[in-house]
């Protein structure tokens, strides 16, 4: 972890969390091994933890323990991902988890 946290600048290292370094490493080398032409758009799909975006108002029945997920994609070209350094790729990874807006589900079956 050191060795990719040391990739990206000063002023991220100590706010960047563990999943969006290795998030964005992992996409940006997985990106480049496939080679794709580099207007291609690739995609990364993570999921989020739902319950902190519906306080104090949840749509999940009183006494439900299961999973609550917001899924969430971040969008970019080959060109955007790769000819950037890790950096971008971390904001890109940041900004889609800070920007989440969960849909209402019908039930806990929606969540599935």
């Amino acid at each position: 972890m050191a060795a990719i946290r040391s990739q990206v600048p000063a002023s991220l290292r100590r706010s960047t969390t563990t999943f969006e370094l290795v998030a964005a490493a992992f996409w940006r080398c997985r990106t480049a091994a496939l080679e794709y032409s580099l207007n291609q758009q690739v995609r990364l799909m993570i999921c989020t933890n739902a319950r902190w975006s519906w306080k104090p108002r949840s749509p999940l029945p009183k006494g439900f323990y299961g999973n609550a997920l917001i899924p969430l994609t971040v969008e970019a070209s080959v060109h955007e991902l790769c000819h950037n350094p890790l950096s971008h790729a971390v904001n890109l990874v940041r900004n889609a988890k800070s920007q989440r807006s969960p849909p209402r589900p019908h039930g806990p079956m929606s969540m599935l």
